[in-house]
């Protein structure tokens, strides 16, 4: 006698078998959303860290350019008269998204005026030669030129020549990690992350050695 095979399941059998719930959808939800919870903290902190990366980078092309632009002017800076952005624009920098930080949502633009600066100059080093700096590993040279409010934000362009200056005080404007932190290119090109109160001091010695030139 031959094997009977055993009869095929009904397309209404299959359909049921591999159906959800109402509860079991929602339990899966809920498992998908607690998950998502972990990991956009991880995640953010990732992007914060490629950004704060990547105006690190910008600031040591923008120093590179500075001592290109020094070089072919016997060490005198930029005069308080001059856009410093065009000027090494025209001379050792030639795209204007190294003058844009990652953290500025502005839109990109690649003709002045209106092409983003997120970053200034200490205008204390505005005019005056290098070749006389006291300290220049110690000198604060640019970092981001931010509007002071609670989000990070800039309002710097290629005509404004945005300067940073010494603020005080005890309130977070940095960049990134809780605006704790930001990002420093020194006179003598190296660039350091440092925490908002190093950076806005000005009393005491390393205060006057980090704004001063002399």
């Amino acid at each position: 006698m031959k094997n009977t095979p055993p009869p095929l399941p009904s397309l209404v059998q299959i359909r049921n078998r591999g159906a959800f719930t109402l509860v079991e959808l929602l339990v899966v939800i809920a498992i998908i959303a607690i998950l998502a919870s972990f990991a956009m903290p991880a995640f953010q902190k990732v992007q914060e860290k490629a950004r704060a990366t990547a105006c690190a980078a910008n600031l040591g092309q923008l120093g590179k350019g500075v001592r290109m632009f020094l070089t072919d002017n016997d060490d005198q800076m930029f005069s308080k008269n001059d856009s410093w952005p065009l000027t090494l624009k025209n001379k050792s920098v030639p795209d204007w998204r190294v003058f844009k930080s990652p953290f500025d949502n502005r839109p990109a633009r690649d003709v002045a005026p209106n092409a983003p600066v997120s970053y200034g100059i200490n205008d204390a080093v505005l005019g005056t030669n290098t070749s006389r700096y006291t300290a220049p590993s110690q000198l604060f040279l640019m970092a981001a030129a931010m509007d002071q409010g609670k989000t990070v934000s800039f309002s710097g362009t290629s005509e404004s020549s945005p300067v940073i200056r010494p603020s005080g005080g005890v309130g977070k404007f940095g960049t990134h990690s809780g605006r704790s932190q930001i990002n420093v290119l020194f006179s003598d090109s190296h660039v350091v992350t440092m925490t908002w109160g190093e950076f806005s001091s000005d009393a005491g010695d390393s205060g006057r050695v980090h704004w001063q030139p002399f």
